[in-house]
């Protein structure tokens, strides 16, 4: 429409995360669009175990597989290195407006069947 860019809207998200499908030990990346942060902040979760990964411009887990790379303030992409099955599951990309806002993406892991 005409009038999201006008001075009044707060953040948002542009479109949603895409459901991501990876195989065991390959990379995955998730990628949360927002616009009009004006100062908020982005944060990534991964919603299982209620861990908080990234927020804004920092990863703040312990797991050394998780990172994170962003463009200006509109694009935030979750990255995470060589999958494991445990990672399965939903991760959910917040703006800690208040009240919050947020949506999620699910990440699916496949592993290959084994020929040996």
């Amino acid at each position: 429409g005409c009038c999201e860019a006008s001075g009044l809207s707060g953040p948002s998200f542009v479109g949603t995360i895409a459901n991501t499908t990876v195989t065991v030990g390959r990379d995955a990346v998730l990628s949360c669009r927002v616009q009009n942060l004006r100062g908020y902040k982005v944060a990534w979760v991964q919603v299982d175990t209620q861990t908080i990964l990234t927020i804004h411009n920092t990863v703040i887990t312990r797991n050394t597989r998780v990172g994170l790379s962003h463009e200006e303030q509109t694009l935030y992409r979750l990255h995470l290195k060589e999958v494991k099955e445990s990672d399965r599951g939903y991760y959910m990309c917040q703006i800690n407006t208040d009240p919050m806002i947020n949506q999620m993406g699910y990440l699916q892991i496949v592993v290959p069947p084994d020929f040996e």
